[in-house]
């Protein structure tokens, strides 16, 4: 177990006066969750707007309405390569996952492969993933997608804040959802905000959501606690304790329907007053450092995802990195555990390969999903990282990058030395 400065992966932080700000807002109840839908309405310029418990509750809301209005369709078709999350909406909604694989060049949907997949006169919906909160072509999917009765969802749930050619991610699809969990660029410890201009699936989506129960006062004494936990351990001096505790299962990718769904809470709502300055001042940070390593990659030969920008800045909430030597991977892996350097693996295997999804989908193979699970590593790229921490993660990158010519070495495991709490 490490005992020292260790970074987290990903990091949105929350201040002891943003818990003021989440009391505050719970005491004014009702009043402070509508001036936060107010303001999600204004910044993104949409009609409709509803804030629930998490993403996946987002994402379950949109497909429980959409079944509604599209009964005859009970299949949604996803990347191959995302959050088990996703399907675990999908499930909860009662519906049938899908999947299709990855472009390996643009970790969105291999279009070649999805065009013929639309025309299923039983899909509902196909989802259109910001990976890492990298743009997806949504606009591409919109127009291959049009006559044929499927709706395109815009899943953002890493995106908040983001932006693809001018255009506000969460407003290039009908309907769009984001999660405001821990390690997102705005976060209410849970949450999620689905947002429409389709008047027909808003008005499914509210009559639903007004049937949906409001946190309990233990529930909401349980968010209070994690955000003052997260005040005090989301810091590189401290977050080795939390990362140390297994029952917490920090970064663990889990396919589970069985999920609550609520209704954003007051202290929630209070937590992010003020988000709007806060989330452009992060998002500065992660574009100068996901430049960075981008740069750094370039400059050594790394194979990564820096250009996936369309001429916008990029906006990564996590920067994905490709590694094809196995043994380098697992090197890095083992190094940024011991010295606490906030590089982590992505997903451990695609959706195609969760064990409740794969008789319905006959086994089906996605083959560049599967080699992103074994290949990718994401570099951290929040505020909380020193001059000393990107020098110290710049040393091992380039110590991967000279293992293309030779392999993972043991003698790499002495030096530099351990950075201190």
């Amino acid at each position: 177990m490490r005992i020292g400065r260790t970074l987290p992966p990903a990091a949105a932080p929350l201040r002891w006066k943003n818990i003021a700000a989440g009391l505050n807002g719970w005491r004014r109840g009702a009043d402070e969750v509508r001036r936060f839908e107010n303001e999600i309405r204004s910044f993104f310029d949409v009609p409709c707007c509803f804030l629930l418990s998490s993403g996946k509750a987002a994402l379950t809301l949109i497909l429980e309405a959409l079944k509604a209005l599209h009964a005859e369709r009970d299949e949604v078709l996803i990347p191959a390569f995302c959050c088990y999350s996703v399907p675990s909406a999908i499930v909860r909604a009662g519906l049938k996952v899908r999947f299709c694989d990855l472009d390996p060049e643009t970790l969105d949907f291999d279009f070649a492969l999805l065009a013929p997949k639309l025309s299923n006169p039983r899909l509902l919906a196909v989802v259109s993933v910001h990976q890492f909160g990298a743009p997806a072509r949504v606009a591409e999917l919109l127009s291959l997608a049009a006559g044929t009765g499927v709706t395109v969802i815009e899943d953002a749930a890493q995106g908040f804040g983001g932006y693809r050619r001018q255009q506000k991610l969460g407003t290039l699809a009908p309907v769009a959802l984001f999660s405001l969990g821990r390690g997102k660029a705005l976060s209410t410890v849970e949450g999620g905000v689905i947002l429409t201009r389709d008047a027909s699936l808003a008005r499914v989506i509210r009559r639903r959501a007004a049937t949906l129960p409001a946190y309990r006062a233990g529930e909401l004494l349980r968010l209070l606690i994690y955000a003052v936990a997260l005040v005090f351990l989301l810091k590189p001096s401290r977050f080795w304790l939390p990362r140390s505790l297994p029952f917490l299962k920090l970064g663990e990718t889990r396919f589970d329907p069985d999920f609550k769904i609520r209704k954003l809470s007051a202290f929630q709502a209070g937590l992010v007053r003020g988000w709007r300055s806060r989330i452009a001042r992060l998002r500065r940070v992660r574009a100068v450092n996901s430049c960075h390593w981008a740069e750094i990659l370039d400059v050594s030969g790394g194979r990564h995802f820096g250009s996936i920008r369309v001429g916008d800045v990029p906006d990564f909430l996590r920067f994905p990195w490709q590694i094809d030597d196995p043994d380098q991977r697992v090197g890095l892996l083992r190094r940024s555990f011991e010295k606490g350097l906030g590089i982590v693996a992505t997903y451990p295997a695609p959706v195609t390969g969760i064990p409740e999804l794969v008789t319905e989908n006959q086994g089906e193979s996605c083959p560049v999903a599967e080699r992103l699970c074994r290949t990718l590593v994401t570099l951290p790229v929040h505020n909380l990282m020193t001059p000393r921490d990107l020098a110290n993660i710049e040393n091992n990158i380039e110590r991967v990058t000279e293992g293309g010519r030779r392999r993972w070495s043991p003698e790499w495991e002495t030096e530099p030395e351990q950075l201190s709490s």
